[in-house]
């Protein structure tokens, strides 16, 4: 599943990062990335086995990394400093029959290092119109986060 830029803006809101997709990164940093995150996550993330995956597909059938380019200027900037720069890394970890599994790794140009990142996910509550869970009355809503 790819991130659309406004759901990673919302995301980030706290700190107004400029996103954008497809950042000139070189095959090494990729390797780097997939090596990190295979060390850190194991069989969680073993990208079913593949070591052709591309980066920033655009074919809608294709399982693909993708990496977004942050620009930021932090609370404790003056106005007139350049702004920080820091790469989202979207690995691909793998699929199933219906779903795909993505590890989000972050890089910034101070410490050139990655570092796994997670997101908050939404709780969602249900209200079922019968027994067997099989129609709602209303629609899912969120009562609260994990």
């Amino acid at each position: 599943m790819k991130l659309s830029p406004l759901t990673l803006s919302l995301l980030f809101v706290s700190t107004l990062p400029a996103l954008a997709q497809s950042t000139p990164v070189g095959q090494n940093q990729i390797k780097e990335a997939e090596t990190f995150v295979r060390a850190a996550l194991g069989d969680d993330c073993e990208m079913n086995s593949r070591t052709d995956i591309p980066l920033n597909s655009t074919e809608s059938e294709d399982v693909s990394h993708f990496v977004y380019e942050i620009k930021y200027s932090a609370s404790y900037q003056a106005a007139d400093e350049p702004e920080k720069r820091a790469e989202l890394y979207q690995m691909f970890c793998g699929m199933g029959a219906y779903n795909l599994q993505h590890a989000f790794l972050l890089r910034d140009d101070e410490s050139g290092r990655f570092q796994l990142v997670a997101f908050a996910q939404p709780k969602l509550a249900y209200d079922y119109a019968d027994a067997d869970m099989t129609k709602l009355n209303a629609a899912p809503t969120i009562s609260g986060y994990t």
